[in-house]
């Protein structure tokens, strides 16, 4: 049996938000980032695209450069205000010859699923490798519930007396850390 080359494995799950006009490719896309192992929602125009996108809700956005209103570049630049947003163009056009900006990648149509598994693969490595990719590092965060003011225990009421109402405290006390900083220890 010959010898054939396994697709790439990405190490995390990707949420993918795909932007296609074409029904059927934009089907497909979706079915193979499924059988990738992605969570993918998919939209067919760049006006629903900046509604349905949020910070925190996608890893990253696929979309076809050649969309009805807004193009896919007019698409990417209007997420990437203000934020660190990574793009994959899938389309047919050829890749251009001037350079990519950080966190873009170029798939071109057709693609395979092997393809695509590529695609994201070299896109998220580079992301990761970006000075700008913030990433919260587990030192950061393993002291964060002694930081949090702490709750009390709920009263329990004794047989035969009325039950107490919780004491909570009004709020929390959250250390304050400045952005780009490393909570202190």
């Amino acid at each position: 049996m010959p010898d054939v080359p396994a697709a790439p494995v990405l190490f995390r799950t990707l949420r993918v938000l795909v932007v296609d006009n074409d029904r059927r490719q934009l089907r497909a896309t979706l079915d193979m980032l499924a059988a990738l192992g992605h969570w993918a929602t998919g939209v067919d125009s760049a006006e629903q695209a900046c509604t349905r996108w949020f910070d925190g809700a996608f890893d990253l956005v696929l979309t076809e450069v050649r969309l009805p209103a807004l193009s896919g570049f007019d698409l990417a630049e209007t997420l990437r205000r203000g934020r660190a947003v990574r793009v994959l163009f899938a389309t047919g056009l050829p890749r251009p010859a001037a350079r990519l900006p950080v966190r873009t990648g170029w798939l071109a149509k057709p693609f395979g699923r092997d393809e695509l598994a590529a695609a994201l693969d070299a896109l998220v490595s580079v992301s990761l490798a970006t000075p700008s990719a913030v990433w919260a590092r587990p030192q950061e965060t393993a002291s964060l519930p002694e930081r949090l003011a702490p709750v009390r225990a709920p009263a329990v009421a004794s047989p035969g007396s009325p039950a107490r109402r919780p004491s909570l405290p009004r709020r929390m006390a959250l250390p304050a850390v400045r952005a780009g900083s490393a909570p202190s220890a």
